[in-house]
């Protein structure tokens, strides 16, 4: 990194915070700025807030005085004296002799009426002269690097040539500042006005990347390459043989499922199933409608525990119905895995199972024709190319649990066809959900113990898989020996978290769904798609630490049976919580969603891992969704120019 003042040292300590070459400097966004206003004398500080930042001119009425550790200087101007004092003060103070003249800036406090400054910053007259009036950028605390030398790498990167990111009618249509006019005013703003218009320019090109990025990998209307018919099997024999019947949303999001695939154009859809709405149904149908057509299809999952979970429940379908297909579970612990590739290349497995492992280059397809990706804001957009690449042009359906409103989803995925799953089972009775705090969790193991009395099964989750001083935090391990010397013998208490082999995580797993451990107590490895209807009642230790929508997630593990279920949310801190309080009141995702997104902004729910190559910085989702519809209105305006010329 050829930078001024940047040695070996300095280099290791900003690769830790993700500047590995000089242009990194540039989206590294201050958070907050420092201004330099006009000076205050010192008599006008008694008509202001204490804590109110000013800045002030001072001549030393004595020389700097050391006590213990704090260094104090006694300063005045025309109108009155101030007491300064510091910690571990800057050498600069230490130059100071009685009679020197400095500016000082800092908050304002008062001790019998006296003004005080603490930790103030210093300046000479001549530097503060240069400051007047000026932002200066305050980037987020690094230890070991100075403010001073971010400053300096920053305005040696702006030096450098910056190449421009959207199209020249862009700028000129939505009256935006060029990209490196934004990132000097970002970093070193002229005034307040010209660093909104450089915030407004930045968010403006984060969301253009990411609906151009979705455009492209997403092209609408592009000509089915995998035509199919629908089948009778499927809709005389299976669906009617169910031991449930499929409620009006499920069947209405098959139906539009089963009536695009057989259609002239390629699928490219998102069924969004509220937690517990039975989405997973809809992908398995389009898997085995595929494969009736003659195609392979696969579905991706994010973790081995639900990749094996769907690939027992695939299993059972093809066996309860006599199915004559083959289905292989491909995860990164599989068995036998070249005998396996050979069965899905040769096409003898047309039913493929898996982790991000179905994505390996030791993978090839010979006739993919649907992909089908679980709970999908877990892959990054180049995962999810990657899958779809591995056939020529298949159907894709992405499936998430993690709700999002509807109108926002219109506009983020607009290149998708989207279709809500948000009704329950007809034989499933909403959950009762109650927050404790840690002095009530005694009534909640006994509720636990009477529900595992009545056959039922039960989970405690907690943030942390073993004690830790500095996290005083509910932890696996000793939650469960607590609970095995408190619970009788004769129940069983199983653990499982993410530092135990996927062999051991299987095993944990079978033995809970025959229900062979009645108590499961884990980790947030639990999270997605672990489906035992027997169990009845989940308690979520340290709730507070969790946000809405994990928490939403975890509590879908529950009500999955025809039994009353419960969810009891533990509140480790003493203080009221507002997301607990919403969590207790609704089991509407769609509620959470938008309730989460008013609190926190959007989260994970749109961070690196949703948008690929494009990682939101600047943008909050919920707030800037008027930015966003017209970002996405000109990639849709430049793709339609660039479609033009094109023929």
């Amino acid at each position: 990194m050829n930078l001024s003042g940047v040695g070996e040292k300095t280099e290791r300590k900003l690769k830790k915070i993700g500047i590995l070459k000089a242009e990194d400097f540039l989206q590294y966004y201050p958070n907050h700025y420092e201004y330099f206003p006009y000076l205050t004398y010192i008599k006008d500080l008694a008509h202001l807030e204490e804590g109110t930042v000013v800045s002030i001119w001072v001549q030393l009425k004595v020389n700097v005085m050391r006590s213990g550790k704090v260094t104090r200087i006694w300063g005045e101007d025309s109108s009155g004296d101030i007491n300064i004092s510091w910690f571990h003060p800057p050498y600069t103070v230490r130059q100071l002799k009685r009679g020197s003249k400095a500016v000082l800036r800092g908050p304002i406090s008062f001790f019998r009426d006296k003004p005080c400054m603490f930790q103030p910053s210093l300046y000479s007259p001549e530097e503060y002269k240069e400051l007047l009036g000026k932002m200066l950028p305050v980037y987020p605390s690094t230890s070991g690097i100075s403010q001073r030398l971010l400053r300096s790498c920053v305005r040696e990167a702006l030096e450098m040539e910056i190449s421009e990111t959207l199209p020249e009618t862009v700028l000129q249509k939505y009256n935006l500042y060029s990209r490196a006019d934004a990132l000097r005013e970002i970093h070193f703003p002229k005034n307040e006005f010209t660093q909104k218009q450089a915030v407004y320019r930045l968010k403006f090109e984060e969301f253009y990347q990411f609906k151009k990025e979705l455009a492209e990998n997403y092209a609408a209307e592009e000509p089915n390459a995998c035509p199919m018919k629908k089948s009778s099997l499927l809709n005389n024999v299976v669906i009617k043989g169910l031991p449930y019947t499929l409620t009006n949303a499920q069947q209405q999001a098959w139906k539009k499922l089963e009536t695009e695939l057989c259609g002239k154009y390629r699928v490219n859809q998102l069924i969004q199933g509220d937690v517990g709405a039975g989405k997973t149904i809809v992908g398995f149908l389009a898997m085995l409608l595929a494969v009736d057509n003659g195609y392979q299809a696969v579905l991706m999952a994010p973790t081995e525990v639900l990749a094996e979970q769907h690939y027992e429940d695939m299993m059972g379908f093809l066996k309860n119905y006599n199915l004559p297909y083959a289905c292989v579970l491909v995860t990164g612990t599989t068995k036998q895995k070249k005998a396996i590739y050979r069965r899905i290349a040769d096409g003898t497995a047309n039913l493929i199972i898996g982790t991000h492992a179905v994505i390996s280059e030791s993978v090839a397809y010979q006739k993919l024709g649907i992909v089908i990706i679980d709970e999908q804001h877990r892959f990054g957009v180049s995962q999810r190319t990657s899958l779809q690449n591995k056939g020529k042009r298949p159907h894709v359906v992405t499936m998430s649990a993690t709700p999002i409103p509807r109108s926002l989803g219109l506009i983020l995925y607009g290149d998708m066809d989207i279709s809500i799953i948000n009704e329950r089972p007809a034989n499933r009775l909403p959950l009762k959900n109650c927050v404790i705090s840690r002095s009530d969790r005694s009534k909640a193991w006994r509720m636990i113990y009477r529900q595992i009395q009545q056959e039922r099964q039960a989970y405690i989750i907690c943030p942390m898989v073993e004690q830790n001083p500095l996290f005083p935090v509910a932890d696996v391990q000793s939650y469960a020996e607590f609970l095995r010397k408190e619970y009788p013998p004769d129940i069983q208490i199983g653990i499982l978290h993410g530092k135990l082999s996927a062999k051991e995580k299987a095993s944990i797993m079978e033995k809970f769904q025959k229900n062979e451990i009645q108590l499961l107590i884990a980790t947030t490895v639990v999270e997605v798609g672990v489906n035992v209807p027997n169990a009845s009642v989940i308690m979520i230790e340290d709730a507070d630490r969790f946000g809405m929508a994990q928490l939403h997630q975890l509590r879908g593990r529950v009500g999955r049976g025809k039994w009353q279920s419960y969810c009891i949310f533990v509140n480790g801190n003493n203080d009221p919580c507002e997301r607990l309080d919403i969590m207790k009141s609704t089991n509407d995702g769609f509620v959470i969603a938008e309730k989460d997104m008013e609190l926190r902004g959007v989260g994970l729910l749109l961070g690196e891992r949703q948008s690929g190559k494009t990682s939101f910085v600047l943008v909050d989702v919920y707030h800037d969704t008027e930015i966003l519809r017209l970002a996405a209105e000109a990639v849709e305006e430049s793709n339609k120019k660039s479609s033009r010329r094109s023929k």
